[in-house]
């Protein structure tokens, strides 16, 4: 069995994200604190954010806002990006999850601010998304040491196949967003269609050990089936 590194998001009990990443650390190795909204979370404080989750037996990363303001430009998008890094540094977080635009110039700027502002531009995990399948900006991903996280969900349900077939997508894929999609919603694996199951085994036999496999989940009956789903999956190779 390949050696990954095994999570879910901070919503799988209906409770805080303290309360949540205090269950999960006996479940899973990762949280992903999920930071959907921009506003809300630059209104984060300890109460959300609480200073003893680096005592938790757990590693973390962050998804970042789904609302970038992209509409205000590249310099706006960074600055929200910069406060949560910062408001998240204590954690020590492992990668930043970041949704991009469509626009490849957008795109490649806002790297370029982030490398000239002294982050670490390798913590950065770009995702597919319903809005980009990764293909026009695949030269910025390529050229720069930024990664991709590869979401599987994504992938099936907006048809982004075509995406399997660059060439070295497998070096730049740390991370995978596993659960089965259905009508925008993250059901368990083991609700995946009998035609998609080659196909995830497929892609975890590519992606690389050492890996963030984050299980998109956001309940705890489905992470639990998920879990065993996919321990059944990795066995096999």
């Amino acid at each position: 069995m390949k050696d990954f590194v095994i999570g879910t998001t901070s919503f799988v009990f209906p409770a805080s994200v303290g309360d949540n990443c205090k269950k999960l650390q006996d479940i899973v190795d990762e949280v992903s604190i999920v930071m959907f909204e921009t506003n809300s979370c630059l209104k984060y404080n300890e109460k959300d954010l609480p200073p003893w989750l680096i005592d938790l037996d757990l590693s973390y990363n962050i998804h970042l806002p789904l609302d970038l303001p992209w509409e205000k430009g590249t310099k706006k998008v960074f600055e929200v990006i910069k406060q949560l890094v910062d408001m998240t540094q204590f954690l020590s977080p492992r990668s930043y999850v970041l949704h991009p635009p469509y626009n490849a110039k957008l795109f490649s700027s806002l790297i370029e601010l982030i490398d000239n502002n002294n982050m670490v531009l390798d913590k950065f995990f770009i995702e597919n998304t319903e809005e980009n399948n990764l293909i026009n900006i695949w030269e910025t991903i390529k050229s720069t040491p930024i990664n991709v996280c590869l979401d599987i969900g994504h992938l099936i349900e907006y048809n982004q196949y075509m995406l399997l077939d660059i060439d070295g997508l497998f070096k730049k894929v740390g991370m995978l967003h596993l659960y089965t999609p259905h009508q925008r919603r993250h059901r368990s694996l083991k609700e995946l269609r009998e035609e998609d199951i080659p196909l995830l085994k497929n892609i975890l036999e590519q992606t690389k050990p050492g890996a963030t496999i984050i299980l998109e989940v956001f309940n705890y009956n489905d992470l639990i089936s998920s879990l065993d789903f996919l321990g059944s999956l990795c066995w096999e190779f």
